[in-house]
């Protein structure tokens, strides 16, 4: 009985594995060109930085300032 089954589903699998290709394909290139690009784009055209890449010449490092925080036992016992 499987193996008549595997007969059956076997070009079936085969054609799902294609589908599933083409329409990844499909959503991701939408997802990039009606999302990500127009973004994208008025980052660029309203010189937005987003993740903070911009040179500044007068800048020594890039590393930013890390405050240490008192830790207590209380606020240890409460983290979340």
């Amino acid at each position: 009985m499987r193996a008549f089954f595997d007969k059956i589903l076997s070009p079936l699998r085969i054609f799902s594995t294609y589908m599933s290709r083409v329409v990844t394909f499909v959503v991701l290139t939408l997802v990039y060109f009606f999302g990500i690009g127009p973004l994208a784009m008025l980052g660029w055209i309203f010189r937005k930085d987003f993740i903070g890449a911009k040179r500044h010449k007068e800048a020594k490092t890039y590393w930013l300032k890390y405050e240490q925080r008192e830790l207590t036992l209380e606020k240890l016992k409460r983290q979340f």
